[in-house]
């Protein structure tokens, strides 16, 4: 069975899958080989064997935190248009409860809606 390794960088985080190929060498010197990349140069290895679970979320959110890999919530948008509200309210299930009030109410809540 692989390895699965944690390397960290600041809040970024790579999942990397050692060798388990006698061939490739022990884990400890893949580790150390990974080391001398440069695309993990700033990284840290932080777990060499990671058997955790791993959060139902894009990868470019997760995070390591006291030992295991968690989520972090994307930012908030500053700006929603019509089309996004209009589609979170669909979404869930509340949209022709919106519509309702909103055709009950004056012209200019209509306009601003």
């Amino acid at each position: 069975m692989s390895i699965l390794t944690v390397w960290a960088k600041g809040n970024k985080i790579q999942l990397v899958q050692l060798s388990d190929q006698e061939s490739d060498g022990a884990a400890s010197q893949q580790i150390e080989y990974f080391k001398t990349l440069d695309v993990y140069s700033d990284y840290e290895c932080v777990s060499e064997n990671y058997v955790g679970e791993f959060p139902d979320t894009d990868s470019s959110l997760w995070q390591w935190q006291d030992g295991v890999i968690i989520s972090s919530q994307p930012p908030a948008p500053s700006i929603v248009s019509m089309r996004q509200a209009r589609l979170a309210l669909l979404q869930f299930g509340v949209l022709s409860m919106v519509d309702a009030a909103i055709a009950q109410g004056s012209e200019a809540d209509k306009i601003t809606w």
